[in-house]
């Protein structure tokens, strides 16, 4: 069965201009011609669909969500319940936040790091693969890698100390069957003990967990906060650094000379600033510390031309705010034109990801995951945060209208 999508004004995530007028058929998931013509004569084999003038972009991309966090929240929970749970409790968020995420517009998602020691995210990929659960797409990292007493969450990390640990650590994820690696550089804003500006692996063991990746074809993430932690990754080889808030000059040059990307993730920065129920007052001291820096500095790596690419740090169950508020975000903060907003959740998170041959534009050969919105995003950055329906593979999975 093919599907022609027609009467739609397109974005396609590779920085070009709009375009109206267009004909997009989908065949078994993707897309066999996008063009000015009617694709083929019109029969019952073809089903037409109408986008009624609407504007359509490649489906949002997080590069950054802990999908098994979300337990519910209330007067008396802490942030360590919140990572706290069961397997089933791991399970049912990862499921939840799937299709959840969807509505949001939401097709790709990288997670970055579990905080369950069983992997709930690596048994429900396949399900969901295979069609019993419907959700986003899923990139995933497994068990952060972290020193003895680092950062790297209440549950789930897997402490390694030196180059062998490291390396074994590493290899150990690598086994597991995960997509990529994350990893700790300095301290964080949620773990106690730590200070966001203090590093905590050396180069030369972040060096070996990036070494064992890049031999298998897959990259590593690494929770960066200081200027320091962050140079140590960047010379190590890291693929991405994860929030980025007090780089200094020297980072951004190697930032620049490596292509690795950053990850700013605002909506957590932003979420912990209004104080929300169970977040302890030591967060938002640290995210006080680094607020304002943090902008500034990815202004900075903006302007000099460091590859950025899109993520949360959440997930809708856990934080309120959403990727298209984390592009609103970016786009605030630097100076980026919408349409390079856009770009840091579609082409570029795709880039990151690793998987551009496939996803994070609407190209001919490419898989049919894409987004409709009532309002134009390029004149209105928030118009992403209203998706009116969302395809994956050139089918139907959420309509706002129905819901």
């Amino acid at each position: 069965m093919k599907t022609c999508f027609t009467n739609f004004t397109l974005i396609d995530g590779t920085g070009a201009p709009p375009k109206t007028g267009l004909y997009m058929e989908v065949e078994n998931k993707v897309i066999t011609y996008l063009g000015n013509r009617h694709p083929v004569e019109r029969d019952a084999s073809v089903v037409e669909v109408d986008l009624g003038g609407r504007t359509v972009i490649p489906g949002l991309m997080d590069c950054h969500m802990h999908l098994a966090m979300g337990l519910k929240r209330d007067e008396n929970t802490s942030i360590a319940a919140l990572q706290s749970g069961n397997e089933i409790d791991f399970a049912a968020n990862v499921l939840i936040n799937l299709n959840l995420l969807l509505k949001e517009g939401v097709t790709y998602v990288r997670d970055a790091g579990t905080i369950a020691d069983l992997m709930p995210e690596m048994t429900l990929r396949k399900y969901v693969e295979e069609g019993w659960f419907l959700g986003s797409h899923m990139c995933l990292s497994g068990r952060i890698i972290t020193m003895t007493g680092g950062h790297g969450g209440a549950t789930g990390k897997l402490t390694a100390d030196g180059v062998e640990e490291c390396t074994k650590a590493a290899r150990q994820m690598l086994a597991a069957g995960v997509d990529c690696l994350k990893t700790i550089g300095t301290g964080g804003v949620g773990t106690e003990g730590t200070e966001v500006d203090s590093y905590q692996y050396e180069e030369e063991e972040l060096a070996a967990i990036a070494r064992e990746a890049h031999k298998v074809g897959k990259k590593v993430m690494a929770h960066c906060h200081g200027a320091r932690g962050i140079k140590n990754a960047l010379r190590a080889g890291i693929d991405s650094i994860e929030h980025c808030t007090l780089v200094d000059d020297e980072g951004i040059e190697l930032l620049v000379k490596t292509g690795a990307y950053i990850v700013p993730t605002f909506c957590i920065q932003e979420w912990i600033m209004e104080k929300p129920v169970g977040i302890p007052d030591s967060m938002v001291r640290k995210e006080l510390i680094i607020h304002d820096k943090h902008i500034e500095n990815f202004k900075k790596c903006y302007e000099a031309g460091v590859k950025i690419a899109c993520g949360t740090d959440g997930s809708p169950t856990f934080m309120p705010h959403g990727t298209a508020k984390e592009v609103a975000y970016m786009v605030q903060n630097s100076g980026m034109s919408n349409m390079e907003g856009i770009l840091c959740a579609t082409r570029n998170a795709a880039d990151l990801i690793g998987v551009l041959d496939k996803y994070g534009t609407l190209e001919i050969g490419k898989v049919a995951d894409f987004v409709v919105l009532g309002e134009d995003p390029l004149a209105d950055i928030t118009a992403l945060q209203r998706p009116q329906q969302v395809y994956l593979g050139g089918k139907l999975v959420h309509d706002a209208a129905k819901a």
